[in-house]
């Protein structure tokens, strides 16, 4: 690693702060869980490895006991339909990187992290490689130590609910999202966005209104300011 590669790395490591912050303990949280429902330290840091998916994981943890691998994978996929629409926005951002970094890139992307590489977009200007993997890689590196921490001390907290995590993580995105909203048309979208959630919450639409509330955004706010143009 050269220096101006390892001075970009570290420049994602100081921007994902925040999340690094938050991770842990919600990660601790996701490893009672995972405890609790009967995985191992090992199985529960493989799960944080290769799946890295918050909401998925704390759902396949109560699914474990009843359902079988394949609902429990057909489950999680669902969920995280989101992330195809998150690398889909980022694709125009990342088109000069060979095929294998963007797999790399994009099997790392959560609401937060992408929520931080949309706040470094420019028009007409690559994201910095060295800089995303620098957010991905000690993001997803807090998650899995959040979760070994709380698959070994699980038995000492048995009730997962006193870490807040119906409050935690929504707060963390936010917390995230709210300083980068400079822009008119990023207002409008974030208040388009926050009532169609919450009509499709009180429809009981948890999962798959993420997915049409993300949809239905991009397409009214197009409209909108297509129309103004």
């Amino acid at each position: 690693m050269n220096k101006n590669t390892r001075i970009d790395f570290l420049k994602g490591v100081k921007t994902a702060f925040p999340v690094i912050i938050g991770y842990i303990p919600l990660g601790f949280a996701c490893g009672v869980v995972l405890q609790n429902a009967g995985l191992s330290i090992f199985q529960t840091a493989m799960m944080s490895l290769i799946v890295f998916a918050g909401a998925g994981q704390y759902i396949a943890a109560g699914m474990i006991v009843a359902s079988s691998p394949l609902t429990i994978g057909i489950t999680i996929f669902i969920i995280n339909l989101r992330h195809i629409l998150y690398t889909s926005s980022l694709i125009p951002y990342i088109g000069s990187w060979s095929n294998i970094r963007k797999y790399l890139f994009a099997s790392e992307i959560t609401d937060e992290t992408f929520a931080l590489h949309s706040s470094m977009l420019k028009d007409n200007e690559d994201l910095n490689y060295s800089t995303a993997m620098g957010i991905n890689i000690v993001s997803h590196s807090a998650w899995v130590v959040g979760t070994i921490l709380g698959a070994v001390l699980g038995s000492i907290i048995p009730n997962e609910k006193v870490f807040a995590i119906d409050f935690a993580l929504p707060a963390l995105f936010i917390a995230l999202i709210i300083p980068r909203l400079v822009y008119r048309p990023q207002f409008i979208a974030a208040i388009i966005a926050t009532i169609l959630t919450i009509i499709f919450t009180s429809l009981g639409m948890s999962y798959w209104g993420v997915i049409l509330t993300a949809i239905l955004t991009s397409i009214l706010s197009y409209i909108i300011f297509e129309s103004k143009r």
